[in-house]
């Protein structure tokens, strides 16, 4: 019996999320607080971030492989990663090299390649550049400024600033990020590409994204389909780079009807 034939006798799943560069497991509690009444949900914070700020690892060490590892670890059996920006690059490292504790895939505003280049739509360099100057001068600051740019394609600005601020506050809930792990953070931003790997993910995966993302341009949605046809895609035309804050009763309806179409878990009544 292969991989996915026999996920329908496997215990039901719990629901592990995966936060972004600069922020922590806190980012997640309105979606878990819904979710939890159906699902088992696991917040991890990545190393260098939030209860995880203190984790033994050098700068140097600090790489996708090692993130990778790291969760993998942390994983109970049946797992659905659920990763935002830079957390859904960990998670799809996961599901590319060692999916064996994974039975789906939530990808939420993230993508296989983060910065620009000649054939690919992204965070220009030079963003990336600057980000990395800033964080050796006052680190809250550039996080303060990475939040704005999160939430900039919101037109409503009443809106943009009360996710600005929901999102602010979660990040002060917990301890402050390692500084020169977030600096080891922004050069995988800057330098890992999966785009010639994800279509080897055979997992059952969901892609989230906002139709107002600055950070991964709309264009570009289109070619992370072709590279993982076996994904659906999701675009909510209102959200930006962090739907699940702005769009929080979207995201959850969204996953809630993926763990039951592809039967990841017992039929769920919403209700």
């Amino acid at each position: 019996m292969n991989q996915l034939s026999s996920l329908s006798s496997r215990s039901e799943p719990t629901l592990v999320f995966l936060h972004g560069w600069g922020m922590n497991s806190g980012v997640w509690t309105s979606l878990t607080n819904m979710l939890n009444k159906h699902v088992k949900c696991q917040c991890i914070d990545l190393p260098g971030y939030g209860d995880a700020h203190d984790v033994d690892v050098t700068p140097e060490h600090y790489n996708l492989v090692y993130l990778a590892n790291w969760v993998e670890t942390r994983l109970p059996e049946n797992s659905i990663l659920v990763g935002w920006s830079l957390g859904g690059l960990v998670a799809q490292k996961i599901a590319i090299d060692d999916p064996s504790k994974l039975s789906g895939l939530v990808c939420i505003a993230s993508t296989p390649k983060f910065e620009e280049s000649h054939d690919w739509l992204g965070i220009k360099p030079n963003v990336l550049d600057l980000f990395h100057r800033q964080l050796s001068d006052d680190h809250g600051k550039t996080l303060n400024r990475f939040l704005a740019i999160q939430m900039q394609g919101i037109a409503d600005i009443s809106a943009r600033k009360a996710a600005i601020r929901t999102l602010s506050e979660r990040l002060l809930s917990k301890p402050s990020p390692n500084p020169a792990l977030l600096d080891a953070g922004l050069s995988l931003l800057s330098t890992v590409d999966l785009r010639e790997a994800i279509g080897k993910i055979v997992l059952p995966t969901l892609r989230i994204y906002g139709r107002l993302d600055l950070l991964i341009p709309y264009k570009v949605i289109e070619k992370i389909a072709d590279l993982h046809p076996n994904s659906t895609s999701i675009v909510h035309k209102k959200a930006s780079h962090a739907p699940f804050v702005t769009d929080c009763e979207q995201i959850y309806d969204d996953i809630m009807a993926f763990l039951n179409q592809t039967q990841l878990t017992n039929s769920i009544d919403k209700k």
